[in-house]
């Protein structure tokens, strides 16, 4: 279901810029499939009840960890091997060499697969050729353009912004800098499509640029930042009628 905050302005709209992981790519889906693969190469019942044992205590580290991460708290070396050190000090496994073992493994398991969300290629396919396409994403270099590759989306973006190369990540206001800079776009020209409320949407807002929130969760939130709330990809098509 679709809801307007403020209607979004497409007189002068010639970019998109969209999130890749859980916007368009199913983040979730992708690596959970990735973690059991992990879970039994590395027989991790060794440490663990099952499966959703080691999730439960992985989840919430890992998303905290990419939280701080977009804040500029902590560095990408610590975030890829912490998500996986911290599981195993709960459980009382203090061996640094088992998590970057998987944090290695993740990389190459989570870059091979293909998933995307409900609708991405139909959109994405309708809005090429009508619009520039670009990513702009905090996930790393050395994976994204695999995803991007395996998924079959490369074909239709013209510009894959990345933190790490901008060197400031999302919702900091020099990555949207980079981003209409290489796009060759003014704020009034481009239109930001996100699923994470704080990095996309917020940043997005507090750098002037306007916003739809795919938010296929339904996760409510107080304080509105965004133009337009869709719950499926499929929804923005009619928003961007001429």
């Amino acid at each position: 279901m679709m809801t307007t905050n403020s209607p979004l302005n497409t007189a002068h709209l010639k970019t998109i810029l969209f999130d890749l992981d859980g916007t368009l790519w199913d983040f979730r889906t992708n690596a959970i499939a990735s973690l059991k693969e992990l879970f039994v190469e590395h027989r991790l019942d060794r440490f663990y009840t099952d499966f959703l044992d080691f999730h439960h205590r992985y989840a919430p580290c890992n998303h905290a960890l990419w939280a701080a991460y977009a804040r500029g708290e902590v560095t990408k070396d610590f975030l890829i091997v912490e998500r996986f050190a911290s599981p195993l000090r709960e459980v009382g496994v203090i061996d640094e060499s088992i998590a970057q073992a998987l944090s290695s493994d993740f990389f190459v398991c989570l870059s091979k697969k293909n998933q995307l969300m409900p609708s991405a290629m139909e959109v994405i396919r309708a809005l090429h050729g009508r619009y520039q396409l670009a990513i702009v994403s905090n996930g790393f270099p050395e994976i994204q353009f695999q995803k991007l590759n395996n998924a079959g989306l490369t074909p239709y973006f013209d510009a894959v912004i990345l933190s790490e190369e901008v060197g400031a990540p999302k919702p900091k206001a020099r990555f949207f800098e980079a981003a209409l800079e290489q796009c060759g776009c003014r704020r009034d020209e481009a239109l930001l499509v996100g699923d994470e409320y704080a990095t996309d949407i917020v940043g997005s807002y507090e750098f002037g640029l306007q916003s739809v929130w795919y938010n296929p969760q339904c996760q409510e939130i107080d304080d509105a930042k965004h133009n337009v709330e869709i719950n499926d990809l499929a929804e923005l098509l009619p928003l961007l009628k001429s």
